[in-house]
């Protein structure tokens, strides 16, 4: 016969393992649950922005331009590299990832560039969900080029001209501006981006040429009798040039 003493014993070991096997059970059911959760959600959890990456062998830098929902204020400061180094903002104001809201004014957002070298490749890569809602061109004031990012990596070879620091600028139109007067897919850049005179078909000369800003208002208006449009003076941005009747139309950079 088995002692009360050691009926006990036997009841509290029993006792035990059913406790382990429920704790076991709950922390698998909840991994299991925490799994199926973040796998539900790994859309939305995606972080979306555009990667920025400056070589001049075997130096290199980067940062993170950040346009997830919600990340608008993002901001971390960036410090130097003892090699090139680039940064979001201004002298003034310099990050390694920032939200649209921290470095964007007028739908620009600087790039400053110390120590670049004699020649140089910039390395732009968008990621995330949230890329398809955003046109974004680099601007390089010192060649007056404009490039579109329409895919979702481009490389860019550029010569350092000795002070980089204000040359290049990010410029960005979101389809979420509800007043924005032009959709996303006019792609079509009017040429050249960064003169003050455009060819016009000598078929439309005499025709109604106007320029509506991102905010749909027109700003410029003007009949050319020659094959040239002389362009008005225009603040940095997007801003869409329509000829009579809407029946031609592209987007003009500043």
């Amino acid at each position: 016969m088995i002692s009360s003493g050691i009926k006990a014993v036997l009841f509290q070991e029993n006792s035990r393992k059913v406790i382990c096997r429920t704790i076991l059970f709950g922390l698998f059911f909840l991994t299991f649950s925490l799994r199926l959760f973040a796998q539900a959600n790994s859309d939305s959890l995606e972080i979306s922005g555009l990667r920025i990456l400056v070589v001049n062998s075997p130096r290199q830098d980067e940062v993170f331009l950040d346009l997830s929902p919600g990340h608008d204020t993002v901001a971390v400061s960036k410090l130097d590299n003892p090699g090139i180094t680039i940064a979001l903002g201004t002298n003034l104001h310099r990050y390694a990832i920032a939200g649209l809201s921290v470095v964007q004014e007028a739908g620009i957002v600087p790039l400053n560039i110390k120590r670049a070298g004699s020649l140089n490749l910039m390395k732009l890569k968008k990621t995330g969900p949230e890329m398809e809602f955003y046109a974004i061109f680099l601007k390089d004031d010192a060649l007056g080029e404009i490039y579109s990012l329409s895919i979702d990596s481009t490389e860019i070879e550029f010569a350092s001209f000795g002070n980089d620091s204000d040359r290049f600028s990010l410029l960005i139109q979101s389809s979420a501006t509800k007043a924005a007067a032009f959709p996303l897919s006019s792609k079509q850049i009017c040429p050249p981006p960064l003169s003050s005179q455009i060819k016009i078909d000598p078929m439309d000369a005499g025709k109604e040429i106007d320029i509506y800003n991102a905010k749909g208002i027109k700003v410029y208006s003007a009949k050319p009798d020659s094959g040239n449009l002389n362009l008005p003076t225009l603040a940095p941005g997007f801003y869409q040039l329509v000829l009579e009747g809407r029946k031609k139309s592209c987007l003009l950079v500043r």
